[in-house]
């Protein structure tokens, strides 16, 4: 059976397959090797979006943590700069 459809409607290809793709976090830390100091980022970014009873609570400690360490702030610039 033939459909009609105007010439906007979106098409599938004929492989209407889907591929997923699974990364551990969206992040590239191309300029940084301090895996413990990445993976601290990820988890305070994790945080922000976090809910229950200690959220905000985990959140404040996640981020007084970055605070003290010096290169943090370096990582993050070089991170959403590129």
């Amino acid at each position: 059976m033939k459909v009609n459809r105007s010439a906007d409607t979106p098409r599938l290809p004929d492989d209407s397959s889907l591929e997923i793709k699974v990364v551990d976090n969206p992040f590239k830390f191309k300029n940084s090797s301090d895996k413990k100091l990445n993976s601290m980022i990820v988890e305070t970014i994790n945080a922000m979006g976090g809910f229950g009873d200690d959220a905000d609570k985990n959140y404040q400690k996640l981020i007084r943590q970055l605070r003290e360490n010096d290169g943090a702030i370096n990582v993050l610039i070089d991170e959403y700069s590129s």
